[in-house]
């Protein structure tokens, strides 16, 4: 996987998630601790974003091993918490557009509208209309390759301890 040095490590999360599914599968009551872990593990996916962050958004509406409240907070990753530096945004508009930002919009709001797995959404006015801009985040097609080939190695152990088939699931996403 590529991380930068702010993000959490995929050890740190899977420790996490681990944790919330084993005290459900324990039947134990959801206290204020699993709160704050469920808390933590999507904002730890939220910083991440490419293929981790995409499975925290579907583990936010599938029937899993996590209690509802973790669930419920896991599903602000569907649209996102964090997104990318102003200075961020407008270097990897300018590199895609070939032009100053300043040249292809005539406003620009800088406050993204949504952040999500693979990048962030951005209102905009050209010619007087209102528009989208979607901007990728850097190094997500990589990141995304380097994340399904580390998945795939070991796709095959969900199928093991559940009926879905891993191998399909990381072909499916790929």
């Amino acid at each position: 996987m590529v991380f930068m040095a702010d993000k959490p490590s995929t050890l740190a999360v899977a420790w996490t998630a681990g944790r919330l599914a084993g005290r459900r599968l324990l039947g134990r009551t959801v206290g204020e601790r699993d709160l704050e872990l469920g808390d933590l593990l999507t904002t730890q996916l939220d910083q991440m974003k490419g293929l981790a962050m995409k499975v925290g958004q579907i583990v936010s509406y599938l029937d899993m091993p996590l209690p509802e409240q973790v669930q419920d907070q896991l599903a602000r990753l569907q649209t996102g918490q964090r997104g990318m530096p102003g200075a961020q945004v407008r270097a990897v508009i300018e590199a895609a557009l070939g032009m100053e930002l300043s040249a292809a919009f005539e406003s620009f709001d800088w406050e993204p509208v949504a952040a999500a797995s693979i990048g962030q959404v951005h209102r905009a006015l050209v010619d007087g209309r209102a528009v989208a801009v979607k901007v990728q985040y850097p190094d997500v097609a990589s990141s995304f390759s380097d994340d399904l080939r580390a998945v795939g190695r070991i796709s095959s152990l969900a199928s093991m301890a559940s009926a879905v088939d891993g191998r399909a699931l990381v072909e499916e996403m790929r």
